[in-house]
């Protein structure tokens, strides 16, 4: 890396330490505080799926000092493992935030981080605000130095980036000194893993709860006095080098504690249950949907045109498991077809490969436009045209999906989503609508513990 470059680590590690909450814009406070609600609820959702089960199980198992909770659950672990056993079932749904700077899901890594370390120092709801800014802004700028091909070589970078985003998180929570926090960050980035082909399996969240987990015992350990190298990122041999063919230093320090990540590009939320790449053409067809009143059996073919680089996480064409089916283009253009608006169901084993949803994937185009991947800003969209039976041709092109940065959910649909999850979560519709209370005045909370008492479920078993 050029040698203008290589104070990169010595600067995010400045920022990190020194950032307080009152530096932030009020309306960057506003949405973080709005991504730790949708991400309590999706957990809560997630820990009742096989993924999250299974590492509640090893969690339990593993009897380690009980200083944080395991969401929904009975289960209390040491901040890494709840960090793991939340992480898990924050992205088990893959229902969790977006950020398209970094092609990835920042609130998960970063939130079941930080609300695992705060709830073990017993830490107040505008530190853990603190602490969550700090490590999404991170991200992102690091999603903006990263460059195009670290997702295209195959790195997901909700793992990669998402482990230093974490270590910088808790490093704030902790209060570490920059030295302290500059080895947090060089320890994170020999932690830092997690690859694109496990996308469609329990794996892919496993990273989420893996880097949350990795960047918590990153911070604890330089805490501690473990050291590593002061160029871990930008050494010839570092994270930018191995991780990437176009990386740019600069453009890391260009925009940390300058332009706020949370704020533009943005944060996206997500209405659908699957991969981001798929929303634009489900609300595609779903428009075409309401609007002409479409019914799958009078489709002759479906043709989807994605931005460049847009099926990059989209694997599956003929997917035949419910984990696959949220990796597939063909199935969730034509069970939106069929169905209407994806539920949770839509993604069991048994509605992937139902006959008359399988007949209508095979009707289904996908392409990508030409030119050079998208990253960072770049624009998305997708372009569904619909040719009916009797020649007719519909189309409908979507540049934002309902809940993209540039097309935001109003206050009272983030908390339905958030009552929806959190009661099938809980199993009890009016704790839901406490914790609800508890999260809007989250500044406010003196001890996170108060919230985290909620989110345990003293009613289940310790293991499953």
């Amino acid at each position: 890396m050029n040698d203008e470059h290589t104070n990169v680590m010595a600067q995010i590690a400045d920022f990190v330490c020194r950032f307080s909450l009152e530096q932030a814009p009020s309306e960057a406070v506003g949405v973080a505080r709005t991504c730790v609600q949708d991400l309590v609820g999706v957990t809560l959702a997630g820990a009742q799926e096989p993924v999250a089960r299974l590492c509640q199980d090893w969690v339990a198992a593993e009897g380690a000092t009980p200083r944080a909770t395991v969401h929904g659950t009975r289960i209390r672990s040491s901040v890494a493992n709840a960090a793991l056993a939340n992480g898990v079932a924050g992205h088990a749904l893959d229902l969790d935030d977006v950020s398209l700077a970094i092609r990835g899901h920042p609130g998960v890594v970063v939130g079941s981080a930080v609300l695992a370390a705060a709830e073990a120092e017993g830490a107040s709801g505008s530190q853990l605000l603190a602490a969550y800014l700090v490590g999404v802004e991170t991200m992102v700028a690091l999603g903006f130095g990263i460059g195009r091909t670290h997702y295209i070589m195959g790195w997901h970078a909700t793992a990669t980036l998402g482990t230093l985003g974490a270590a910088a998180a808790i490093a704030r929570l902790y209060r570490l000194d920059a030295e302290h926090c500059g080895h947090a960050l060089g320890i994170a980035v020999s932690l830092a893993a997690g690859m694109r082909c496990n996308f469609g399996t329990m794996t892919k969240p496993l990273h989420a709860g893996h880097a949350s987990s990795r960047g918590a015992f990153a911070a604890a350990l330089a805490a501690r006095g473990h050291t590593a190298s002061s160029v871990a990122l930008e050494s010839p041999v570092g994270f930018f080098s191995l991780f990437s063919r176009d990386a740019n230093p600069g453009a890391v320090l260009e925009r940390l504690g300058r332009t706020w990540g949370i704020l533009s590009p943005g944060i996206s939320f997500k209405r659908h249950a699957c991969c981001y790449g798929t929303h634009h053409a489900i609300d595609a067809v779903l428009a075409l949907r309401d609007e002409y009143e479409l019914k799958a059996d009078v489709i002759e073919h479906i043709d989807v045109l994605v931005a460049p680089g847009g099926m990059a996480a989209l694997l599956y064409d003929a997917p035949n498991e419910g984990m696959k089916g949220k990796f597939s283009l063909p199935y969730t253009v034509a069970s939106a077809a069929m169905d209407g608006a994806p539920t949770l169901k839509t993604f069991d084993d048994a509605a992937v490969r139902r006959p008359a949803v399988r007949a209508l994937m095979e009707r289904v185009s996908c392409r990508e436009a030409p030119g050079p991947a998208v990253t960072g800003d770049d624009p998305r969209f997708a372009e569904v045209t619909v040719t009916l039976r009797d020649g007719r041709r519909l189309r409908r092109r979507v540049d934002t999906p309902k809940g993209g940065a540039a097309a935001p959910l109003t206050a009272a649909e983030h908390d339905a989503k958030f009552i929806d999850l959190a009661s099938a979560g809980l199993g009890d519709g009016m704790r839901a609508r406490v914790v609800l209370d508890v999260l809007h005045d989250l500044e406010r909370l003196d001890d996170i513990n108060i919230l985290t008492r909620l989110l345990s479920d003293s009613d289940r078993e310790t293991t499953t």
